[in-house]
């Protein structure tokens, strides 16, 4: 039986697992957590909330830009079994045209200080190449700015699959608005 942590139970990505495994019979003892339980922010929280080597798995969507990035990738690390792996989708800070979208959410009180300056980086990235095992990164979404635009004319099906193809066929790593990180300890 795999012991596997979830962050972000109230997001897309935890919300979609939940449903899963209520539906399913399965053997693996899933953790759901929320910010309420685990603040990534403090770490007295996160040393009291796991100990060394507790889980076979971490997932996370969206949740690398709210703790200190050193501290939220040791923990991680510590947590993790020996071969366990560490999956995220998360936004990347690289692309300007999505650096001053974040900035004007900042603006409008949408998002915090911390959190843009936490925004995980193409360096961030490269510090868990270093601190795994094993890492694979895919980087997408570097057409997504253009949707809102896109949607006057073709369908969300359509821009979807250009958007895929344009990702494949050209090195998007720096122009990407997101990532998936596979991390194995």
């Amino acid at each position: 039986m795999s012991k596997i942590l979830v962050t972000g139970k109230n997001g897309q990505l935890g919300k979609s697992i939940q449903k899963l495994i209520t539906n399913t019979e399965q053997n693996d003892d899933f953790i759901f957590v929320g910010r309420e339980e685990l603040d990534l922010c403090n770490e007295s929280m996160i040393d009291r909330y796991f100990k060394d080597n507790s889980f076979d798995v971490i997932c996370s969507a969206g949740s690398l830009s709210y703790g200190d990035n050193s501290i939220v990738m040791n923990e991680i690390y510590r947590v993790l079994v020996k071969g366990g792996i560490f999956i995220a989708i998360d936004s990347l800070n690289n692309n300007p045209i999505y650096k001053l979208n974040r900035y004007i959410h900042f603006l409008l009180g949408n998002r915090s200080k911390s959190t843009l300056q936490r925004m995980p980086t193409i360096k961030l990235l490269e510090k868990y190449t270093v601190k795994f095992d094993n890492v694979e990164v895919a980087y997408f979404g570097s057409l997504t700015w253009l949707f809102p635009i896109l949607r006057k004319f073709l369908n969300d099906d359509l821009m979807k699959e250009i958007s895929s193809s344009f990702d494949k066929k050209i090195n998007i790593k720096k122009s990407a608005f997101k990532f998936t990180i596979k991390a194995i300890k």
